[in-house]
């Protein structure tokens, strides 16, 4: 008799045990299921980190496409969260519509079918430095309204150069801004560079997660430089002028 109990015991311990595991294996299953959004630009997935390059522009700008990878259509919103902003520096944000400074989660939500994607322009972020050298630091998070805890995010660091030191780097260097922008074929630039200048002048694009997508070395004897940007895929990039290591300007490119 005693025997037969201890049996029982053993049989009822392997079914908990059985039941555990496999409540441990759905509970899984069903959060990898829940995550149902991502971001992405010109078709590549971002990171949890970006990067927007220093601009003599007055706003940098930050553009992400959300992404609803699962089967089901929703509505979703985003937020903002500034995590490190320099004294004097504002930021907003565009989800659909433009929101203020004082605003930090968008109150319309944006409708996103399965399988589909918002388009370009639904999502800005924004950032005005006025006159900061200082890098901020900004949350964004989108997350469907049904369901907050299904939510993607990606932290953006946003680096200035203003005006006034531009000026200061570029002396004995001159450069046009590159033209035509916004372009699809061709783009131009003019320049002159002081012959007692020192270091090996050159131009370089990169696409807004950060990586070179090209480097063009500038010819000192030349004052104009024409370079095919037909081969680049729609969309915003930055383009950087720079004497050696040194950058002197870096300004906004968008390609069609």
């Amino acid at each position: 008799m005693h025997g037969i109990q201890v049996n029982e015991r053993l049989t009822m311990m392997k079914k908990l045990l059985f039941l555990i595991t496999l409540s441990i294996l759905v509970v899984g299953q069903l959060s990898l299921q829940g995550q149902s959004l991502t971001l992405s630009w010109e078709g590549e997935v971002l990171g949890d980190t970006v990067s927007v390059l220093p601009s003599a522009e007055e706003e940098l700008s930050f553009n992400a496409i959300v992404n609803n990878i699962s089967d089901n259509s929703f509505m979703v919103l985003a937020a903002r969260v500034e995590l490190d902003m320099p004294d004097g520096t504002t930021s907003n944000f565009k989800w659909e519509q433009d929101y203020g400074p004082t605003t930090d989660t968008a109150t319309a939500a944006k409708f996103i079918p399965a399988s589909g994607s918002s388009d370009t322009l639904t999502f800005i972020g924004r950032y005005k430095p006025n006159g900061s050298t200082d890098v901020a630091i900004i949350k964004y998070s989108f997350f469907r309204e049904d369901n907050h805890d299904d939510v993607v995010e990606v932290v953006v660091k946003y680096m200035h150069t203003p005006n006034a030191v531009e000026e200061n780097l570029s002396q004995g260097v001159r450069f046009s801004d590159i033209y035509p922008n916004p372009c699809d074929q061709m783009v131009n630039f003019d320049y002159t560079i002081d012959r007692n200048r020192e270091g090996t002048a050159s131009l370089k694009i990169v696409n807004l997660l950060g990586a070179t997508v090209r480097e063009h070395q500038i010819d000192r004897d030349n004052n104009k430089l024409h370079l095919d940007v037909s081969d680049l895929e729609g969309g915003i990039y930055f383009y950087s002028i720079l004497m050696g290591e040194e950058v002197l300007q870096t300004k906004k490119l968008i390609v069609r």
